[in-house]
C-alpha cells in the first residue's frame, strides 16, 4: 500500500531523533510513498537550506553527452544488462501508435527509465524495445500524438506527484517521423533554481493533448502552457491559474471529441482543487470558463466520455481528500460541466476501505469506454468498474488489492475500434485485457489480464547481490514496490526473475560470499529474511519496526553475522541488531546490543577485524565500534571512536552513503549522497587523516553518489555508483582522481549499489529505473574507433586530462592558461586549426599550456 503524505515537507534536521520502545510491534505494510519522499529528500538535500537542487542534477545531465572517454577511467568495462524482462516497473505513460494499421504497436514509458514501444501488446510473446538509453531524462511521465499529423508525438518527463523515488523532468521531447528520432524541445528546458514561470512550469509534465489543428497542451507545475508552432514556442494560458510555488498545479488535462480542453487543478494544499475548460469556438485556449464548480480538495482527475461532445459531454470527476488522501468525492455532468451531481464512490480492495487506500495523491485515474458512457474505470491502489455510470445510483465491482493486476494504477487506454481491449499502467509495468471494456461481462471472475513486461526493463532497484561462483547469473535483487526477486539465468543474458518475497518495497539483500545458501533479503523497517533457494521459502530473522524506512544493514560473511540498526532512546544508548546466521539448518538467531550515544545511522559496514563495524551517520560523521559483545546480550558494547567528522573537512556534514574498505580496515573510502557538499574522502591510516576526493576539477558533477567499491584486483581503481550512473577513477592515490562516467551499455539512470565477487572479478549494479547490469574487472581493453575533441565542449583551462585508448583522434579544441592535456591513439591524432563544423577556430594551444601527442597501443 502507499501511505499519505500529510504534507510537502522541506526542512528537515540532518540528526533524527526518536524514542525506542523495546516492546513495540512491526506493523506491516506494503509500501509507503511518503516515508519514501522524506527518506530521499532527506539523503540527497543540501544540508545548508534543507532543500534539494534538482537544477545540479539538470545540468550535470546536460553535460553528459559531451563528456569524452579519458584514461582516468577503468579500462575494458563494457556492461550487460542483466534484467528482469519479466518484472516492469511504475509506468503512467500510455499510448496506442496511431500510425499502426493493426492498432497493436503501444509506446510505453517508465518513470525512471525511458520510452520503449511493442510492436504487439495482444502477444504475450512480444517484446518491448527500448528507444534510448541516453537521453537527457528517462523520467517518461506521459505520451501523446498530433491529430493533424500522426507523425508527431510528444513525450513529457517529470514525476510531480512527490513521492520518493520521483525522477524529476527535463522538458518534452518530440519526434516528426513516428518515433524514429527524437528531439528535446529547447523552451520545455526546465530551471529548478527558480520558483515560478515558464522554466518552473515544466520541472513536471503531468499530462499533454493535442488538438485537431495540432495546438499543444500541457499540465505543469504551473498552470496550463501552450504551443502553437510544434512546440518552438510556449504561452501560459490566460485566465486560469499560473503561480508558481505549486500554487497552480495541473493535475489533469482532458479533450473532447469537439476539441474543448478541461483542466483540472489540486495539490495537497498548496493548489487550489478547480476544474476549467475551453470556452470559445476555436477552443484554442485564450478563454476558460470559470471553475466548473466549487469543492475543497487537493489532486483531481477527469474522465471524458468520448462519445458525447458539446453541451452533452459526460464528464466524471474524483477528487483527493487532503484530510486523509482517500477519495473525497466523485461527481458527474452530464452537460458539459455546467451541472453536478455527487456519485457513488467504489469502496474497498485496500486496508483502508477505499480504492487508493489513502493515496490518492500518488495513483488515481478515470477512463470512459470509446462509445459507452455509462462503462467507466477508476484506478487508485486497486482498480474498479462500474456499468452504469450516467444513472441516478452507480454501482461499483471493485478487484482485489493484488490480483488480478499490481497495485497502483496510473493510466487505462482501450484499444482504438476495439474497445473491449485495455492496456493499463501501474507500478507493476503493463497489463492488457481482451475483455474488460466488454460491458455484457458483468462478473470480475470473467474479465481476464495478464502482464506485458516481456524485455520491459523499467524495474527500481535499491540493492543486487551475486553469489561468489565464478560464471554463475545469480543476482538476488530488492525492488521499489515490486519485493524482492532473484534472477537464475546465465551471466551476461537478460533474465527473467522469480519472486522471492512478492510484497513491501524490497530493500537491502545480501548473499554470502562463502556458503551462497545463506541469502538474506528486507523490507521496509527492519523485516529481514533468511532465502531457502531450494524450497523457495523464507526465513524470518529480524522482524520489528525499530529501524529507519531503508535500514541501514550489513553482513559479514567471514562470521556469519548480520547486523542492523535499530534506532536509540531519547537520552539513551543506540540499539544495533546482532543475528548469528547458519546455513544449515538455514536459520538465524536475533539479538541486540547498545552503544554510548545517540546515533542517526545511515549506513553501516562490517569491518574485516571480527566484531568491529564502521557505521556512518546523517550527520556526516563515520565512527568505529569496536568488541562488540558476542555473550550475554543484549548489553552493552564499548564507546565508538569517531574517524570522520565531514566539518572538519571544509564542507557541510551530509548523509554517509557508503564506507568502502580497501586492503585492511585502516584504507576507507567514504561517500556522502547529498548535493552541494565534497562526497568522497579517502584515507590510507584508519581515518588520521582524510583527503577530498571530489574537488571542483575533479570531473565527478554536483550529483548524488551513493554508493563506492574498490576493485580488489588493483585498488587504485575504483567504481561509484551515482544519480547519473557508474563513475570510475583508475587511480583514487591521485591528487586529481579525474573522474569520468563508466556507462558503455549502461544508461543515464541513477544507480544505488554496487557489488563485487572474487570467483571472477563480476560487479553488478543495481539501478533504479533499468534493473541490473553486470560486468567484469581486469577485462581486455579494445580500442575505441574514434574520438572526436570539438570546441568549445573540450577546450581545458586547467588541470590533467588524458584521452587514451582509441585508435584515431581528430581535435579541434583549445588548450589555455595552465592546463596539460596529453593523447594518446593507436593510428593517428589529427589537429585541425579550423573547426569542421562551423569554420570557428580549432585546434590551439596557448602559451604556458602543456600538450603532448602519442601513438601508442591498445589491447587490440
Amino acid at each position: 500500500m502507499k501511505t499519505l503524505l500529510l504534507t510537502i515537507i522541506w526542512l528537515f534536521t540532518t540528526s533524527l531523533t526518536f524514542s525506542q520502545n523495546r516492546s513495540e510491534a512491526r506493523t506491516p505494510e506494503r509500501d509507503n510513498p511518503a516515508e519514501r519522499f522524506n527518506f530521499e529528500n532527506m539523503k540527497t538535500m543540501d544540508p545548508l537550506t534543507g532543500k534539494v537542487p534538482y537544477d545540479e542534477l539538470e545540468k550535470a545531465r546536460g553535460l553528459m553527452n559531451n563528456y569524452f572517454s579519458v584514461m582516468a577511467q577503468i579500462p575494458g568495462i563494457e556492461w550487460k544488462e542483466r534484467g528482469p524482462n519479466n518484472i516492469g516497473g511504475r509506468t503512467r505513460a500510455l499510448m496506442f501508435d496511431p500510425n499502426d494499421t493493426t492498432k497493436k504497436k503501444v509506446w510505453a514509458g517508465g518513470v525512471a527509465g525511458g520510452l520503449w514501444y511493442n510492436d504487439d501488446i495482444t502477444s504475450a510473446a512480444a517484446s518491448w524495445q527500448k528507444v534510448s538509453d541516453f537521453w537527457d531524462n528517462l523520467a517518461i511521465s506521459c505520451i501523446a500524438y498530433d491529430p493533424s499529423n500522426t507523425q508527431i508525438f510528444y513525450v513529457g518527463t517529470g514525476e510531480g506527484y512527490s513521492n520518493i523515488d520521483a525522477v524529476q523532468g527535463g522538458g518534452i521531447w518530440k519526434t516528426t517521423d513516428g518515433g524514429v528520432t527524437w528531439k528535446r524541445l529547447a523552451n520545455t528546458l526546465p530551471n529548478f533554481a527558480v520558483t515560478s514561470g515558464q522554466a518552473f512550469a515544466f520541472q513536471a509534465v503531468q499530462k499533454i493533448v493535442v488538438n485537431s489543428t495540432g495546438r499543444v497542451f500541457t499540465a505543469t507545475k504551473a498552470g496550463v502552457w501552450i504551443s502553437t508552432d510544434g512546440g518552438v514556442s510556449w504561452t501560459v494560458a490566460p485566465s486560469i491559474p499560473s503561480g508558481g510555488a505549486n500554487s497552480a498545479f495541473v493535475s489533469d488535462l482532458e479533450i473532447g471529441s469537439d476539441d474543448v480542453v478541461y483542466a483540472s487543478y489540486g495539490f495537497f494544499t498548496s493548489t487550489a482543487s478547480a476544474v476549467y475548460k475551453t470556452n470559445n469556438v476555436a477552443n484554442d485556449g485564450s478563454s476558460w470558463t470559470a471553475n466548473l464548480f466549487a469543492f475543497a480538495g487537493g489532486r483531481t482527475e477527469l474522465g471524458l466520455a468520448p462519445s458525447t461532445s458539446g453541451a452533452g459531454q459526460i464528464v466524471y470527476a474524483a477528487n483527493q481528500n487532503t484530510g486523509n488522501n482517500r477519495i473525497n468525492f466523485m461527481k458527474k455532468s452530464m452537460d458539459g460541466g455546467t451541472t453536478w451531481v455527487d456519485i457513488t464512490k467504489p469502496t474497498g480492495g485496500g486496508t483502508t476501505g477505499d480504492i487508493t487506500n489513502g493515496q490518492a495523491w500518488y495513483d488515481l485515474i478515470l477512463s470512459v469506454h470509446p462509445t459507452n458512457p455509462d462503462l467507466v474505470f477508476m484506478g487508485g491502489a486497486t482498480h474498479a468498474r462500474t456499468l452504469n455510470a450516467t444513472a441516478a445510483l452507480v454501482s461499483w465491482n471493485t478487484f482485489s488489492y493484488v490480483t488480478p493486476m499490481h497495485p497502483d494504477h496510473h493510466a487505462f487506454v482501450f484499444r482504438p475500434g476495439l474497445p473491449n481491449e485495455v492496456i493499463a499502467g501501474n507500478d507493476g509495468g503493463v497489463y492488457y485485457s481482451s475483455n474488460w471494456g466488454d460491458a455484457s461481462i458483468t462478473s470480475n471472475n470473467s474479465i481476464n489480464f495478464s502482464v506485458r513486461n516481456k524485455d520491459y526493463n523499467v524495474t527500481q532497484y535499491y540493492s543486487a547481490a551475486i553469489k561468489n561462483i565464478a560464471n554463475d547469473g545469480y543476482v538476488l535483487t530488492s525492488a521499489q514496490d515490486n519485493g524482492t526477486h532473484k534472477i537464475t539465468t546465465a551471466p551476461g543474458v537478460i533474465g527473467s526473475a522469480a519472486f522471492v518475497e512478492d510484497c513491501c518495497d524490497g530493500m537491502s539483500s545480501f548473499i554470502d560470499q562463502n556458503e551462497p545458501t545463506i541469502q538474506i533479503h528486507a523490507t521496509q523497517g527492519n523485516w529481514f529474511q533468511l532465502h531457502n533457494e531450494s524450497l523457495n521459502t523464507n526465513v524470518t530473522v529480524v522482524d520489528n519496526n525499530y529501524g529507519t524506512f531503508i535500514n541501514p544493514a550489513d553482513y559479514d560473511s567471514q562470521n556469519n553475522i548480520l547486523y542492523t540498526y535499530e534506532g536509540f532512546d531519547s537520552g539513551g544508548p543506540t540499539y544495533m541488531s546482532r543475528s548469528v546466521i547458519t546455513a544449515s539448518p538455514l536459520g538465524g538467531v536475533y539479538n541486540y546490543f547498545t552503544f554510548p550515544g545517540q546515533f542517526s545511522v545511515s549506513f553501516i559496514k562490517a569491518a574485516y577485524a571480527a566484531n568491529t563495524v564502521f557505521y556512518g551517520t546523517r550527520n556526516g560523521q563515520v565512527y568505529k565500534l569496536s568488541n562488540i559483545p558476542t555473550s550475554g546480550l543484549p548489553t552493552s558494547a564499548p564507546a565508538p571512536v569517531l574517524i570522520m567528522d565531514m566539518a572538519t573537512l571544509g564542507t557541510n556534514g551530509g548523509f554517509i552513503s557508503c564506507i568502502e574498505i580497501g586492503a585492511n580496515d585502516n584504507e576507507l573510502l567514504v561517500t556522502c549522497s547529498n548535493f552541494n557538499v565534497k562526497s568522497v574522502f579517502y584515507t590510507n591510516n584508519g581515518g588520521v587523516t582524510w583527503i577530498s576526493k571530489d574537488e571542483a576539477t575533479y570531473g565527478l558533477p554536483n550529483i548524488p553518489i551513493r554508493y563506492a567499491l574498490f576493485n580488489p584486483l588493483n585498488r587504485q581503481e575504483v567504481l561509484l555508483a551515482t544519480s547519473l550512473g557508474v563513475w570510475t577513477t583508475n587511480n583514487i592515490t591521485l591528487g586529481n582522481p579525474q573522474w569520468a562516467p563508466t556507462n558503455a551499455k549502461l544508461a543515464h539512470v541513477s544507480c544505488d549499489q554496487l557489488r563485487y565477487r572474487a570467483a571472477d572479478h563480476t560487479v553488478v549494479v543495481a539501478t533504479h529505473g533499468r534493473g541490473v547490469f553486470t560486468t567484469q574487472l581486469n577485462q581486455p581493453n579494445p580500442c575505441q574507433t574514434v574520438m572526436t575533441l570539438v570546441a568549445p565542449y573540450d577546450n581545458k583551462t586547467s588541470g590533467t586530462t588524458t584521452f587514451d585508448k582509441t585508435q584515431t583522434i581528430s581535435a579541434t579544441n583549445q588548450i589555455s592558461s595552465t592546463a596539460n592535456v596529453t593523447m594518446k591513439a593507436a593510428n593517428s591524432i589529427t589537429l585541425l586549426p579550423i573547426n569542421p563544423t562551423d569554420g570557428s577556430g580549432g585546434f590551439k594551444v596557448d602559451t604556458g599550456a602543456v600538450f603532448y601527442a602519442y601513438i601508442t597501443g591498445c589491447d587490440n
